[in-house]
């Protein structure tokens, strides 16, 4: 069980965990589109 004082900065940093994994996700979904255009530009030139 937690302490009555504490609810407040554990709500605030499993938020923050919250937000870090949803910024760490975006970050990897933008890197495989990255990889995905840098891919097609190598291999189908005519694509973009």
């Amino acid at each position: 069980m937690s302490k009555p004082g504490n609810t407040g900065i554990a709500r605030l940093s499993g938020r923050a965990k919250d937000i870090g994994s949803a910024l760490v996700f975006v970050s990897l979904v933008l890197l495989g589109l990255v990889w995905a255009i840098v891919a097609l530009n190598r291999f189908c030139p005519n694509v973009f």
